[in-house]
């Protein structure tokens, strides 16, 4: 993984109020993807008990992709999405019905 930019996002909480989010621009299998500091889902309204969540997000052939994961999972999340982004897409017009 190579940290390619570092920035802010906005989310939203379960109320409708925004809130900003450290994102860090990295790239995984050749592709940008934007990579979230540990956040509470909904900022001050989550319980601290509740699990931090991290973010991954990126675009390709004009789809938007977004893969979340809770802290304590025990995975690797770079190596998970690094996978998803390797595999090929379905052309579901081509799936039987």
């Amino acid at each position: 993984m190579r940290i390619v930019g570092t920035k802010f996002e906005s989310f939203q909480r379960i109320d409708g109020q925004a809130f900003q989010v450290k994102v860090n621009a990295v790239e995984l299998a050749g592709q940008e993807v934007y990579k979230t500091e540990p956040y509470k889902i909904d900022e001050a309204l989550s319980s601290s008990s509740e699990p931090d969540v991290f973010s991954y997000f990126w675009k390709e052939n004009d789809v938007c992709y977004l893969v979340q994961f809770n802290s304590g999972e025990g995975r690797e999340m770079d190596e998970i999405v690094t996978s998803l982004i390797r595999e090929q897409s379905v052309d579901i017009s081509r799936l039987k019905k």
